[in-house]
């Protein structure tokens, strides 16, 4: 999901900042933790809100329906440049206004029966602060909340499926550590494995390079090349989500260090300095696990990709995130390792932002995507826009495997244009969105194509926001099928407003 998304649903997860009574808070709390439906999908959110008010004293009642607002009062200061630690700022970063954690991808599986289907998925952890509660000292507080949102887009069933859940932390409903990603919203969790460590008895062999080992969790379903630098570098991700058609059960396991977006990890989102977020992405991430949708589950079929004979995977990830420039491309030897995958390969792409910062005024919406590209090369580009359509703001990067070592470029503002070459009205909200794009950036003219157009957000009942997003391919100015990744719209069925 692109970075601005989170603001949106923050405000509306702000609402619980009032829920101080102890016996309605815990109430509403567990049923918004609950599987299946949240209590704000079953009454929608604008009636959500108006029950929430029901429980409380007037003066709290009253405060409800301007609290959400009160939160992003725009005075936030500019973020400074800072250098990014790692393990720590793969946590939680609990004194910026909002973050979010957002794994997305495409994967080629087959069902108990022998059936092969393709699948894309999204799973996003948002933690939102409430400074209004923050000097509170009862266990009650809600001094931050929790959203959760997954999707899953069934290609060959072109039909997309979703679900979301929303919870205030503590009581251990939802959390979010500072200590590496490790997020929970009841069942559904997102891990990075140094967060938990599997007992021995859950150690896997890895049957495909021969390896196995202890305390720790790597599939055995991954390719001798993907599987040997999970080994290495013991770093991998995992998602739980039991949703109410659908369940992912991932592992995605690093390919390549850390890209830092922007300038050294600090990503301009608008024309004013404030507009910006701490920022990393880790593209490349080798899937495997299952998918179960209706009952049915798909086993994600390994990647396929032959080992290098020359490959030095053993290098960290994390202790040089950012050796991928080619100021410095000899700190860098994943660039040996990379090889050209099958266009079948499963991969997904992580983001992880923080960000004190709000939407420009000037903006009604944006378009963002993030692509893998199977010479093992990864593609960020977004544009806010006005409301005529022209750009306010764009941004991107770029990454690539060379000869001299991984090798990234940042884009300038306005560097990248996104041009629409074809348009879908959507049946339900009769919003219009180019679902084919031409993108250009500083390393190619790319086409974006949503693989179905039906992959549209958010309900029609007038109190949810309207967005699209979804699985994409990405071709070349060749025309060549080069990669896969996600495009996310918003502003098209009405101007986004926090």
């Amino acid at each position: 999901m692109s970075p601005l998304l989170m603001s949106y649903w923050a405000g509306r997860a702000g609402a619980l900042v009032h829920l101080q009574n102890p016996e309605p808070s815990a109430a509403l709390e567990l049923a918004l933790a609950d599987t299946g439906k949240s209590l704000g999908q079953a009454l929608g959110r604008r009636h959500f809100l108006q029950g929430a008010a029901a429980f409380l004293p007037q003066s709290l009642a009253t405060g409800l329906s301007v609290g959400i607002f009160a939160a992003y009062a725009p005075s936030a200061p500019a973020l400074p440049e800072r250098t990014l630690a790692f393990p720590r700022d793969h946590g939680a970063h609990p004194d910026f206004a909002t973050e979010w954690w957002y794994i997305t991808g495409y994967a080629s599986a087959v069902s108990n029966k022998g059936e092969p289907r393709d699948f894309g998925f999204q799973v996003t952890f948002f933690r939102k602060s409430i400074p209004t509660t923050q000097g509170m000292a009862s266990h009650f507080a809600a001094k931050h909340i929790v959203f959760a949102h997954a999707a899953l887009t069934d290609v060959q069933g072109k039909k997309l499926y979703h679900d979301q859940r929303i919870a205030r932390t503590g009581f251990g409903i939802a959390q979010a550590s500072e200590a590496t990603t490790d997020v929970k919203l009841r069942d559904w969790t997102l891990r990075r494995l140094d967060a938990v460590q599997a007992a021995p008895s859950q150690a896997t062999a890895l049957q495909a390079s021969g390896e196995q080992t202890k305390n720790t969790k790597i599939d055995s379903k991954l390719s001798p090349y993907d599987a040997d630098i999970a080994l290495k570098n013991l770093k991998n991700y995992q998602t739980d989500i039991v949703a109410a058609d659908f369940s992912l059960n991932l592992t995605f396991n690093p390919t390549q260090p850390l890209l830092l977006q922007g300038k050294q990890g600090l990503s301009r989102k608008g024309p004013d300095p404030a507009q910006a977020s701490y920022y990393y992405s880790q593209p490349q991430l080798a899937v495997s696990g299952s998918v179960s949708l209706k009952g049915e589950t798909f086993k994600v079929l390994g990647s396929g990709a032959a080992p290098s004979p020359d490959a030095n995977p053993a290098a960290n990830p994390d202790a040089n995130p950012d050796a991928n420039s080619s100021a410095n491309p000899a700190a860098s030897p994943f660039a040996s390792s990379v090889r050209t995958l099958p266009p079948s390969a499963p991969r997904a792409w992580l983001d992880h932002e923080w960000s004190q910062a709000l939407l420009h005024p000037d903006a009604v919406g944006w378009d963002w995507i993030g692509m893998n590209l199977f010479d093992g090369s990864a593609v960020t580009a977004f544009q806010l826009r006005k409301k005529d359509g022209t750009a306010l703001w764009t941004g991107g990067s770029f990454r690539t495997p060379s000869s001299s070592g991984l090798q990234s470029f940042i884009a300038k503002p306005f560097e990248v244009q996104f041009s629409p070459q074809r348009r879908w009205t959507s049946p339900r909200t009769r919003a219009v969105y180019p679902t084919k794009w031409m993108v250009r950036t500083a390393a190619d003219f790319y086409t974006i194509e949503a693989v179905i157009d039906a992959q549209e957000m958010g309900t029609t009942s007038g109190s949810d926001t309207i967005y699209w997003e979804g699985l994409a391919t990405c071709h070349d100015s060749n025309g060549k099928l080069v990669g896969r990744g996600y495009l996310e719209m918003t502003g098209y069925a009405a101007p986004l407003r926090l």
